[in-house]
């Protein structure tokens, strides 16, 4: 995984395995370079792209078991005659809707909620002396 912010960062984030551009309102090179664009300079919304990114792909497994899941069943029944074909085409919808509510899951991700995520302001810490 490979951050940057600046210019002379495109190329490393070219090669890297996973290249995330902070600040995506600055440099246009390294957005479009980058795989991911953080809308921010806060290095600690990392663990939450991280998250949201195993979120993500739990939630597209579950879309395609359930999505293919239903597909068969209702060719299975429409194929031995427990169904018409009608019906199994409502069975497809239902999947559809199915995967884009079950998507829509990932409409509500706050991050995570750990005080590491928070300001020292917001969890009332005192910076050590130095």
């Amino acid at each position: 995984m490979v951050v940057g912010d600046g210019l002379n960062d495109a190329p490393a984030l070219a090669e890297g395995d996973l290249g995330i551009a902070m600040g995506a309102l600055g440099n246009d090179v390294t957005v479009h370079t980058s795989d991911v664009a953080l809308m921010s300079n806060d290095l600690r919304r990392l663990p939450d792209l991280l998250l949201l990114s195993a979120k993500t792909v739990g939630i597209i497994n579950q879309n395609l078991l359930c999505g293919f899941a239903f597909i068969i069943a209702a060719i299975t029944l429409s194929t031995l005659g427990f169904v018409n074909p009608i019906a199994a085409a409502f069975f497809h919808e239902f999947s559809a809707f199915f995967v884009i509510f079950n998507s829509a899951r990932l409409l509500r991700f706050d991050g995570m909620e750990t005080p590491a995520h928070n300001s020292p302001a917001e969890t009332n810490e005192q910076p050590l002396p130095a």
